[in-house]
């Protein structure tokens, strides 16, 4: 059984981490003060430093948290669950201050060090995903998975930059639609394509079967 004291100490730090994801989402890294988020958490300044040593020990640790949202993804077709990934994380940030915090301070980078993991671990996913794809002859032979995986997470990064800029991103799952329906003719082998879904298996709309990619 934990120690009560132990349990408060991290609730401490969650309610922390949650403002400063608030706090980050809404500034950014350069425009958010330690005073901001001390107002929006209710905590007291050492309570923050017991736990954070300084604000980029903070917008390090929201960055951490946010690469761990991407929920593990079932592989009986590995090209689906790349593109369910893909749409996760367009609705998280649509609605989850933590992705968005967190995908705002890597693209940032306003760091002593850029924050490169993120992208590396994005990429390693969709690199792993795509490679047993191959693997099962879902995606082409030709396909390089690891170059095609950073192409994948650049073109995600760029999408949800303009669909921010333009409408808050609303558009967002549309967007990451228009993406895949792009992508998966040459990246699919022709006999898996009517069986998979550019809005991810998980969307809250379904349209007609004949609308997806491949289907005639």
């Amino acid at each position: 059984m934990r120690e009560p004291k132990q349990e408060r100490a991290r609730e401490t730090r969650r309610r922390i981490l949650n403002a400063a994801a608030v706090v980050f989402a809404k500034n950014g890294y350069a425009a958010s003060a330690v005073e901001d988020v001390l107002k929006e958490s209710g905590t007291t300044r050492g309570a923050l430093y017991f736990h954070f040593a300084s604000k980029e020990d903070l917008a390090k640790a929201v960055i951490e948290e946010q690469t761990r949202l991407l929920p593990p993804h079932a592989v009986d077709c590995p090209l689906q669950a790349a593109i369910d990934a893909s749409h996760f994380m367009a609705r998280e940030l649509q609605n989850n201050p933590m992705m968005q915090a967190g995908v705002r301070l890597v693209i940032e980078g306003s760091f002593t060090a850029p924050a490169t993991q993120p992208y590396r671990e994005w990429t390693d996913i969709a690199c792993s995903l795509l490679e047993k794809a191959q693997s099962d002859g879902i995606v082409l032979k030709h396909i390089n998975p690891r170059r095609t995986a950073e192409l994948i997470i650049g073109c995600f990064t760029g999408i949800q930059l303009l669909s921010e800029t333009l409408n808050g991103r609303a558009d967002l799952p549309q967007r990451v639609t228009d993406l895949w329906e792009h992508i998966l003719p040459g990246l699919g082998a022709p006999y898996v394509l009517p069986r998979i879904d550019p809005r991810g298996t998980s969307a809250p709309q379904r349209h007609n079967s004949a609308e997806r990619v491949g289907v005639e």
